[in-house]
């Protein structure tokens, strides 16, 4: 059944019988035949004497489905749904206060009901059974609706199938889907709910279709040239396959399509010149680098000083990836008090720090916040050096055939103002002969280059940039005066090292600045010449670095390891 209701009248469509469906409007739609007053039964009354009440359900309901509807559906007059009960008057101690059947279990074709028998006092409160034994309980159950169930239509959704788009593969099919009675008549969806409609369409032909092949040939690579110049040959093999990956015979692929077996190459003239083939030997001198650190411990650079710790160990971490043997030890900028000398690393037996060295990020925070930021006026990084070299060779810190590496922090310049009087006449103090950055450069020459070896040496420096205005206010906001670190700056230049603004927040990418130029400083191995063709270079085990040559060297990354022999075959001029 359906209703619609237009400016108070309403109409129903009424079914009972298959086909009797019918539509009425208005009064006429309340029959006897298709709504009925439903009772819930009375509660068992709240008194067993002396007038109690009542209370029961009392709705209109469809009698097709039993929903319940508007009481306007139902004729009246509408069942009571509260009456008194147990009037009589209470004459005995205990009786059986038997309550109203309740609702049928069904509406037709025999059903169950139930009702509530308690023994209860005077006053209505419930006790054991035993006190009512005089009389015979009523009975708790009893049968209903023993009438005959009226015939009933029942509705369900009916798909008919369409044709599948494809014949394999994965069609799609489309149907059409109607809500019908048990007799094949169509109604409206409503009737079928609450099934959820079946959709549209559905997958059909799912079995995979036929494979259908294709073929072509498969040219396998080159071969290396026969000859290195002068018109040499280079041969490869095809073969036919099938677009499965599957290799098959070669008259299934096209002939005329069958590339070519054969191409000449390396047709360049052979250069004319003396072939060589050299053997190297990977010593220590090719991949050690020792690395100075020289700190300036004034009161200004604390916190610059700690930056500096919290990076350190991740430039050592990039070094033990390229299979670098590095070592590093420890100054400081006061020279009065320090006089160059190596200072011994907090946590480790000695000088040197190095790739077998626990835990380096402790070790350089514990040193450096030992170190502190107090001591030193007179900043002297580049007579620190000096005398490390001159009067500390003994502590290991410096390999006579090793790649050297200073790094450098200060925010002000060599002896506090770089030796110029107008920045600072309370600051000034006059240059030594160990304070310059050539007379540096010399005398580190003089100490190591012998025998054709020449010492790589880089300085790089992270100070207060040169002319950079912004970053010297920024030092001096911290309570001590700084200076720009042009010495520093011209020595770096000179040394083809970095140069870092002490004023970064983060040290992380000037470390990564100045590994690169670590790395670049170290010798590569020497060639008899400057080649006059690419150079054909063996190992003795399986290694596979980047190789860079430039002039007469040749580089690899990562390094090295010691002990690898190299061979190497080019052409040196006549």
């Amino acid at each position: 059944m359906s209703f619609v209701i237009w400016a108070g009248l309403w109409s129903v469509l009424i079914w009972g019988a298959p086909g009797s469906e019918k539509f009425c409007a208005g009064r006429e739609c309340i029959t006897s035949g298709a709504f009925s007053w439903f009772e819930g039964g009375f509660e068992i009354c709240r008194k067993p004497c002396g007038a109690g009440i009542q209370t029961q359900e009392v709705s209109c309901r469809r009698n097709s489905d039993n929903v319940p509807i508007d009481d306007v559906f139902c004729l009246p007059p509408k069942p009571a749904a509260h009456q008194t009960c147990n009037a009589q008057s209470c004459v005995a101690t205990y009786t059986w206060n038997v309550g109203a059947f309740g609702a049928c279990s069904n509406t037709c074709g025999g059903g169950r009901r139930t009702r509530e028998v308690d023994c209860q006092d005077q006053i209505g409160a419930t006790v054991a059974e035993s006190f009512c034994v005089k009389v015979p309980k009523p009975p708790v159950t009893g049968d209903c609706n023993n009438n005959a169930c009226p015939p009933v239509n029942t509705y369900s959704w009916s798909v008919e199938h369409g044709p599948c788009s494809k014949e394999c593969g994965d069609g799609v099919e489309a149907d059409q889907v109607h809500c019908k009675k048990v007799d094949g008549g169509v109604v409206g969806d409503e009737f079928c709910k609450p099934v959820p409609k079946p959709g549209p369409s559905h997958l059909c032909n799912s079995d995979p279709c036929p494979a259908v092949f294709t073929y072509a040939w498969d040219p396998g690579p080159w071969s290396q040239c026969s000859q290195e110049c002068g018109d040499g040959v280079q041969t490869r093999s095809a073969t036919c396959k099938r677009n499965d990956g599957s290799f098959v015979a070669e008259n299934l692929c096209a002939a005329s399509l069958k590339p070519r077996k054969q191409q000449t190459c390396n047709l360049m003239e052979c250069p004319t010149g003396r072939r060589v083939t050299q053997k190297i030997i990977v010593t220590p001198a090719t991949n050690s680098v020792d690395v100075i650190l020289i700190v300036d411990d004034s009161k200004s650079m604390a916190n610059d000083q700690v930056k500096l710790a919290a990076r350190m160990a991740g430039l050592l971490a990039d070094l033990d990836h390229l299979k670098i043997d590095y070592q590093v030890c420890l100054t400081t900028t006061d020279i009065s008090f320090n006089k160059g000398s190596p200072l011994k690393w907090q946590g480790l037996d000695g000088f040197i720090m190095n790739k077998n060295s626990p835990n380096k990020n402790q070790v350089f925070m514990n040193t450096l916040d030992v170190l502190g930021g107090q001591w030193s006026s007179d900043e002297q990084a580049i007579k620190a050096m000096y005398l490390l070299v001159r009067d500390f060779r003994a502590s290991g810190c410096i390999r006579p055939r090793a790649s050297l590496a200073a790094i450098m922090i200060s925010d002000e310049n060599e002896r506090s103002v770089g030796g110029n009087r107008s920045w600072s006449e309370t600051q000034y103090r006059a240059l030594t002969n160990e304070n310059y950055p050539d007379n540096l450069l010399n005398y580190v020459k003089a100490t190591y280059d012998s025998g054709g070896f020449k010492k790589p040496f880089t300085w790089n420096s992270i100070v207060v940039k040169p002319f950079d205005a912004h970053c010297q206010a920024a030092q001096d906001s911290q309570g001590a005066p700084s200076f720009y670190g042009t010495l520093y700056a011209d020595l770096s230049n000179k040394t083809n090292g970095h140069i870092g603004s002490i004023c970064d927040a983060d040290y992380a990418q000037n470390l990564k600045y100045i590994k690169d130029r670590v790395v670049n400083s170290m010798p590569g191995l020497m060639l008899e010449c400057v080649p006059t063709d690419a150079p054909k270079i063996t190992f003795d085990r399986p290694l596979a670095p980047a190789i860079s040559l430039s002039g007469d060297q040749i580089k690899f990354t990562p390094a090295l390891p010691e002990g690898v022999t190299v061979t190497v075959v080019y052409t040196c001029p006549n």
